[in-house]
């Protein structure tokens, strides 16, 4: 049975099952911001084991039929999950070119799925990482397999669902690893290839289209691009200078400050009445927790100072990494609308996603809480990376092997108007009048030719959902997409 062959007369019901109830929110999260837009009922339940997640759709096939379950999708990398339901995955020594998964009915039958981000999961090195997280043989790259069971149309996937978002969206899993910024935790291992490649939506956008049925809709487009740029050292007349070029243009950026002592409160304020919004960009100088802490809270104290609504993103000074999930914790609690941490500049990238995610996505749940906000979106363009030389985040990036200014305008043409995705840059306002500034003006010529595709952060928020229910508490607006 093909997608296409099944349809329902009434409600659809949608059921999301995890091992928590944390996890089964979360997951469901994660397919609505990937664009699963039901219109009808959504549940999530929990006490699924091994792993584990389930997602089962229900509806009426015809007008005298009681609601039933019509496709499910069963994601798990757990062979005793598996067994249980009749299924039993492929040695891994053996060579199966068509399938990964297939019915246990003992001559190797099985329905493949052809999935076009394989190639990435079987080329991604460290491979032995990879394989734990997506249960795959050596020799298949196919993940999925479509089959009957007790008359319901399954997808079978291979795959450990929670885990893998879990490493993509907070780094490595190991709990001796404490790299000091995103690049080294996210993509020391990547291509710029993969880089250009958001892998982790093209699976979701796969599982979504297996499910997909009547009363099932994508949601609008979120390719665009967000002017967005770091304060650092830059004086009142440069984040001045700055804003009046984007005004020039009609443009809305949004500035992430360092330092709120450097600028009036009038300034900020003159800046956010004209369409501009602010963000915060902590830093510890001795790299420890308590100092990086303390320092986000006198960040957010400034902030609410200043402004009466919440604050829409959080990205640290030189893309510092502060233990695992620290960031996302401080943010989670402060309301903050988004997370531009993570960056793929490691010394083989140089711009793109680190983590194989180009959507909005919230995080996954952390101790023992699961919060909508902040949404994680990466950062695929840093201005540093094609103007300077730095070694706290661009390690073994040699001049040599810099991309031209083209090459940023050509990702962007890729990224937000073929793949359809939100591009955040960081171009800082300190270089808009210096010789530095040519990057800022190439990207400015790109807006003007590309004018429906430019977004303030301000509307994209909106667009998303987004809102504040009172100053500092925001929240997501779950029927708006």
């Amino acid at each position: 049975m093909s997608p296409a062959d099944t349809s329902t007369t009434g409600p659809v019901e949608l059921t999301v099952c995890a091992p928590t109830l944390h996890e089964a929110e979360f997951v469901a999260q994660v397919f609505k911001s990937q664009g699963m837009t039901l219109g009808h009922q959504c549940k999530v339940r929990y006490g699924i084991r091994y792993n584990a997640v389930e997602i089962v759709i229900k509806g009426k096939v015809s007008s005298d039929d009681n609601s039933m379950p019509i496709t499910t999708l069963l994601a798990t990398s757990n062979p005793a999950v598996l067994h249980g339901i009749g299924v039993s995955p492929l040695d891994s020594t053996q060579k199966h070119s068509l399938a990964y998964l297939c019915p246990n009915t003992g001559d190797g039958s099985g329905i493949a799925i052809p999935l076009s981000v394989a190639a990435p999961f079987r080329t991604r090195p460290p491979w032995r990482e990879y394989a734990m997280l997506l249960g795959l043989p050596h020799e298949s790259g196919t993940i999925a397999a479509e089959c009957d069971c007790e008359g319901v149309r399954t997808l079978l996937c291979g795959i450990d669902l929670l885990a893998l978002l879990d490493y993509s969206l907070l780094g490595s899993l190991k709990s001796d690893c404490r790299p000091d910024d995103w690049a080294e935790a996210f993509c020391t291992y990547a291509s710029q290839s993969l880089a250009t490649h958001a892998w982790i939506d093209e699976l979701f956008e796969f599982l979504i289209s297996w499910m997909f049925m009547s009363g099932c809709s994508h949601r609008h487009s979120l390719g665009c691009l967000l002017i967005t740029g770091d304060s650092d050292d830059a004086s009142p007349s440069q984040l001045d200078a700055y804003f009046r070029r984007l005004n020039s243009l009609q443009l809305h950026g949004c500035v992430l400050i360092k330092d709120f002592d450097r600028y009036s409160t009038r300034q900020l304020r003159e800046a956010g009445q004209q369409g501009h919004c602010f963000g915060i960009h902590p830093y510890a100088e001795d790299g420890t927790t308590p100092t990086f802490v303390n320092k986000f809270h006198n960040l957010e104290q400034s902030y609410r100072a200043v402004f009466d609504e919440p604050i829409y993103a959080v990205r640290s000074h030189r893309f510092q990494r502060i233990e695992r999930g620290t960031t996302y914790q401080l943010a989670r609690d402060a309301g903050v609308l988004f997370d531009f941490n993570c960056v793929a500049a490691s010394g083989k990238t140089w711009c793109g996603t680190a983590c194989g995610i180009g959507t909005p996505l919230p995080f996954p749940p952390l101790d023992s809480r699961f919060s909508v906000l902040p949404l994680h979106l990466p950062t695929v363009i840093e201005d540093d990376v094609f103007l300077f030389e730095y070694g706290y985040c661009y390690r073994a990036f040699a001049s040599g092997d810099r991309l031209p200014i083209d090459c940023a305008l050509n990702f962007l043409d890729d990224w937000v108007l073929c793949c359809d995705k939100p591009a955040v840059i960081n171009v800082h306002p300190e270089h808009v009048e210096t010789h530095n500034n040519h990057l800022f003006e190439g990207i400015l010529e790109w807006c003007e030719r590309n004018r429906s595709r430019m977004c303030g952060l301000r509307a994209f928020a909106k667009q998303l959902g987004l809102q504040a229910a009172s100053p500092g508490e925001p929240r997501l607006d779950m029927d708006s997409t």
